[in-house]
């Protein structure tokens, strides 16, 4: 039988608790968000295969202008956080390239954005790790 412990809230822990709150909230927002656009990508070039191609995956016609061939996987940093795994769809001629992500593409335009934006303000290089932190590399952030 498992034992459940009492909590209490006093002034002292309360603040303590309200962050543990705010921090576990945000971070399951964050991470939503992160799994939503990674789907809305992976589906978005999928559509676009499947318009190129003239068939959903597994549908065999006649005449075709080429094929599926499997997926890469590409990583992409975003203001929103780090997007690993994405599965885009290749083709056996090899001349797609999708419009949601260019060529190579691995951070969004606004992050490039905000790094250029850091420079032109002359950001002092004891703060760059502050100003950077929403773009951090995993999906934990410090929401205080």
């Amino acid at each position: 039988m498992p034992i459940v412990s009492q909590l209490f809230f006093t002034e002292k822990d309360l603040p303590f608790r309200w962050s543990q709150v705010k921090h576990d909230f945000w971070s399951d927002l964050k991470q939503e968000t992160v799994n939503s656009i990674k789907n809305l990508i992976e589906r978005y070039t999928d559509i676009e295969i499947q318009d190129l191609i003239g068939a959903r995956k597994g549908k065999h016609l006649l005449r075709r202008p080429t094929y599926r061939n499997g997926f890469a996987r590409r990583t992409l940093q975003t203001s929103f956080g780090y997007i690993p795994d994405l599965k885009i769809p290749r083709i056996r001629d090899g001349s797609l390239q999708p419009r949601v992500l260019g060529s190579y593409v691995r951070r969004s335009p606004d992050l490039d954005q905000t790094v250029l934006n850091m420079f032109l303000a002359g950001v002092c290089t004891r703060r760059v790790k502050e100003v950077l932190a929403p773009f951090d590399r995993y999906p934990i952030i410090n929401a205080s």
